[in-house]
């Protein structure tokens, strides 16, 4: 016999699609009527699977004839009403999109309480989690995934602020205008980029890949404004260009920020302004390539080791621009520094210890050579010195004492082909005479020296200008000009020895001037013919070798004294006058004597 069958149909889609099942009682009672009806049994092991506290539809569709259907409990069920699902008590399962206005992640709630506020803003809770202006969208015929307990509150006034959003490289999006209403923007016209002023942070189509969405700042009038951007130059960053071009806007927000510019050179970094900075002359350009990264764009610089003695070849991207077509000393011996401009497999990272111009001289044993006494380097030599490493030598025709000592930083090279080994400073120095000299302070007025007895004499605070000594000196470390007088002389005075200069005898004149000068002193007669000498003496040059005399005013004044004295020196001054008879008004012809 035929018995009654019954569809059944969730009210929300993913409960499932449309079952058919039979009642335990006869059909005679026919207890269920079109409607809606509340499942309130357990999740079925068999037979029918229905959603526990789900919604569903019950009608009548049929019967089963020779078909068996699931059998289920009338009690399992409790009708709420007859107007299908678009009874008040399946709301429920619909799903609310609740987009914030400050950009935080989406909201997804079933509270059937928004949908009085569908496509609107209003003020919403989310536990402790989120509170503030949300944009209401109901959606349909889709799973709800995610939900949240959300509580709206239409005391609190909020509305959103338009600003304008860049968006690119989606698959179509939707947005909300300065009037509140949803915007849907295809595929089509969402690519490559767009600018859209809009109440929420647009959101995107779920197909989208890698997309950006950039909030740029608040609309003008209702339009996104003209915004300015700067392009700094990879490799100098004094480089800036600004520009308002449009163009630019893909490669400041997208994933490729490094661009190359049309009639300029080098490879720049799209940005937007830092706080405060200003639009500084912004110009008009054309981008014709771009990169991911500054590395990309101008290519990589990476360096290729040769070693010199294996040949064996190494990588690195370290710095070594210093060092290009030179020879450096690694942990690994001498290699020859190559540029490459690609990026080499397993590079490494190297540490110069030194560096060389050729693979002979990084070859090389090099010695360093230091005044023994001052510590000053005196020079750098490759001659085989290891014997001495420690002692001290002495190059013949050198006022110094050295030390010897291994090293990898050859300065200056010095060649070495004699010397004499001691086994001390003072050994060596012990050869070295001890000479009475004088010099003169270097220009910060200090004047140092090695004594006779191989000490170090350091003296400051003098004139520049003024010669220091007479010192006796085995050799002078800071001095100018130095002048020597002669061994000094050797006295052991108190146990000590000391060294005096030799005494000078000054040479006795062997006559005394001014023995015919009885009108002046010897020193007014020695200046007078001293600078009348000068004059006779310079009268010379000019008349011999056309040297004029720069300073000609007074030579006649002293000339004249010359004369002078010359005359006053040809009296005797031991000649005795005799007075004689006046005679000078006699006669025209009478001579007079000297008393007249």
């Amino acid at each position: 016999m035929a018995t009654p069958r019954y569809s059944i149909t969730p009210c929300c889609p993913q409960f499932g699609t449309t079952q058919y099942f039979r009642l335990t009682l006869p059909p005679e009672f026919n207890p269920f009527v079109d409607g809606v009806y509340q499942y309130e049994g357990v999740q079925l092991d068999e037979g029918l699977i229905l959603e526990p506290g789900a919604c569903y539809t019950i009608a009548k569709s049929g019967f089963t004839g020779g078909t068996t259907y699931p059998l289920i409990d009338l009690g399992d069920f409790a009708q709420i009403g007859e107007s299908g699902c678009a009874d008040a008590a399946c709301l429920a399962c619909n799903c609310y999109m609740l987009i914030p206005c400050d950009g935080s992640a989406i909201i997804y709630t079933q509270n059937v309480d928004y949908e009085r506020y569908l496509n609107s803003f209003i003020y919403t809770y989310v536990g402790e989690d989120f509170a503030g202006c949300v944009y209401v969208i109901k959606l349909v015929d889709t799973n709800c995934e995610n939900v949240v307990n959300a509580t709206p509150n239409a005391e609190i006034e909020c509305d959103c602020l338009l600003n304008c959003y860049y968006v690119g490289n989606t698959n179509g999006f939707f947005y909300v205008d300065a009037n509140d209403t949803v915007i849907e923007v295809s595929a089509v016209n969402a690519k490559p980029f767009v600018r859209v002023c809009s109440k929420i942070q647009p959101v995107p189509q779920n197909s989208s890949v890698d997309y950006q969405i950039v909030n740029t700042g608040a609309c003008v009038e209702g339009e996104c404004a003209e915004q300015c951007y700067k392009l700094v130059n990879c490799e100098d960053a004094t480089d800036v260009i600004y520009t308002n071009s449009s163009s630019v806007v893909p490669y400041v927000y997208g994933s490729n920020n490094v661009v190359k510019i049309s009639n300029r050179e080098g490879c720049y970094l799209a940005q937007e302004l830092d706080p405060e900075e200003e639009c500084n002359c912004p110009v008009d350009v054309l981008i014709t390539t771009s990169y991911a990264d500054c590395v990309a764009c101008t290519g990589y610089t990476a360096y290729k080791l040769t070693n010199c003695d294996t040949g064996d070849i190494r990588y690195t991207l370290s710095d070594l621009s210093a060092y290009v077509d030179k020879v450096v000393e690694t942990d690994c011996g001498c290699n020859l520094v190559e540029l490459i401009d690609y990026l080499p497999a397993n590079p490494e990272v190297i540490v110069v210890d030194y560096v060389f111009d050729s693979c002979s001289k990084c070859a090389a044993t090099y010695y360093l050579l230091r005044d023994c006494s001052s510590q000053e380097i005196f020079g750098y030599t490759t001659a085989d010195l290891s014997a001495w490493i420690g002692d001290f030598i002495k190059i013949p025709n050198c006022d110094v004492c050295l030390t010897v000592e291994e090293t990898r930083e050859p300065g200056s090279l010095t060649n070495i082909t004699n010397y004499e080994v001691y086994n001390s400073c003072d050994e060596c120095y012990d050869s070295f005479p001890c000479l009475c000299s004088i010099a003169w302070p270097d220009v910060n007025g200090t004047i140092s020296y090695i004594d006779c007895n191989n000490d170090i004499r350091v003296i400051t605070g003098l004139d520049p200008n003024e010669q220091y000594g007479k010192v006796c000196v085995k050799k002078w470390i800071t001095a100018r000009s130095p002048l020597y007088y002669g061994d000094c002389t050797l006295e052991i005075v108190d146990q000590q020895n000391v060294y005096t200069c030799p005494v000078v005898p000054y040479p006795k004149r062997p006559v005394i001037p001014g023995y015919t000068t009885p009108t002046c002193s010897t020193e007014k007669y020695e200046k007078i013919t001293c600078k009348s000498s000068e004059i006779l003496y310079k009268t010379v040059l000019e008349k011999r070798y056309g040297i004029s005399n720069c300073c000609p005013d007074e030579d006649d004044k002293w000339l004249i004294k010359k004369e002078l004295i010359d005359l006053q020196a040809a009296v005797d001054p031991d000649y005795t006058c005799s007075p004689v008879q006046t005679c000078c008004t006699a006669t025209p012809s009478c001579k007079c004597g000297c008393n007249n």
